[in-house]
């Protein structure tokens, strides 16, 4: 009996004990920071929502004054627009510390193609939008995949910000009357197959080109910093995930992130094509004035730990941005 109770016992058991709470408290820890990571997308998703219902809200309220349920034109929407903008510029000053460089560059009026890397959530897109609505002055319209209008309660969302599936006759029409669309020739394939270099995934694309030859219209290159470093897509299983979009075009894909890193958004200067060129021509000046932004303004290979440093630690990665050759 007595044997139980000798020192080196006694010490065992307060080792055991000491371990076990160490276990427990990283256990904790790392348990704590995945949800963590896993929770910050679902209340992105939240925050659409939370817009929508907005959106609805003011639907419902100014149906009076309008005397239709069936008609909500341009000027219905234009006070909760605005305050949709603003929260969207209060979001991206205060998470990401967005910026955007060579506003200049986008036409006072008239149309233009914005021609877009696509990141991996793409608020860096929306958060344009309200710039230009603020500060400039003109409406940005977007062209979206189709699922996204598939997802409940987004419907509406959309068609405020006059996002469409973009049709090639729709966009000609949309740039002749003088207005400005951002494209992703990229896609949703671009969005979560491109890797920490920021390859384009454009497969020799060329509709976009056409559409921007169709309407005589400018083609203005923009890409993002860290586009795919504030949420990260899980690469486990990543094949698999890739066959079953191709096959049924829908991301069947886990998010995690949502970090503050530094973003800025970089306008280039309109890209000079003669009318004459080929659409494959136009195509692959547009690839080039991306992978230049890119090249000249992401610390290559992107990641979570840079994209920090960008927004605190900015002289840190100064030196270390270079280039890194696409295939």
């Amino acid at each position: 009996m007595g044997s139980e109770n000798t020192p080196e016992a006694m010490a065992l058991i307060a080792f055991i004990e000491f371990m076990v709470a160490i276990v427990a408290d990283w256990y904790t820890i790392v348990l704590t920071g995945v949800i963590v990571l896993f929770f910050i997308p679902v209340i992105i998703l939240i925050l659409f929502y939370a817009v929508a219902v907005f959106l609805y809200a003011y639907k419902r309220s100014r149906m009076e004054a309008y005397k239709t349920k069936r008609h909500f034109g341009e000027r219905f929407w234009n006070s909760a627009r605005l305050s949709v903008c603003t929260f969207l510029c209060l979001l991206a000053k205060y998470w990401h510390a967005h910026e955007v460089v060579g506003m200049e560059n986008i036409p006072d009026r008239g149309p233009a193609l914005l021609c877009m890397y696509h990141g991996t959530l793409p608020v860096d897109v929306y958060y344009l939008l309200a710039k230009l609505q603020l500060f400039k002055k003109r409406r940005l319209k977007i062209i979206v995949d189709h699922f996204l209008f598939k997802m409940p309660g987004l419907k509406n969302l959309l068609e405020v910000f006059r996002c469409f599936t973009g049709p090639a006759a729709e966009c000609v029409r949309t740039l002749r009357k003088g207005h400005l669309l951002a494209i992703y020739p990229g896609g949703v394939r671009e969005a979560l197959f491109s890797g920490d270099n920021y390859e384009l995934t454009w497969n020799k694309r060329t509709g976009f080109a056409k559409v921007a030859l169709a309407a005589r219209s400018p083609i203005i290159p923009i890409f993002t910093t860290n586009s795919r470093d504030s949420f990260k897509v899980v690469r486990t299983g990543q094949g698999f995930a890739k066959w079953l979009y191709e096959k049924t075009k829908f991301p069947f894909v886990l998010y995690y992130g949502g970090f503050p890193v530094k973003m800025k958004t970089v306008i280039g200067p309109p890209i000079e094509y003669d009318p004459s060129m080929k659409p494959e021509e136009v195509s692959a000046l547009c690839q080039a004035a991306v992978e230049k932004l890119i090249q000249e303004h992401q610390t290559l290979p992107g990641t979570v730990v840079g994209g920090l440093k960008d927004r605190w630690m900015p002289s840190l990665n100064k030196k270390n941005k270079k280039s890194v050759k696409t295939d």
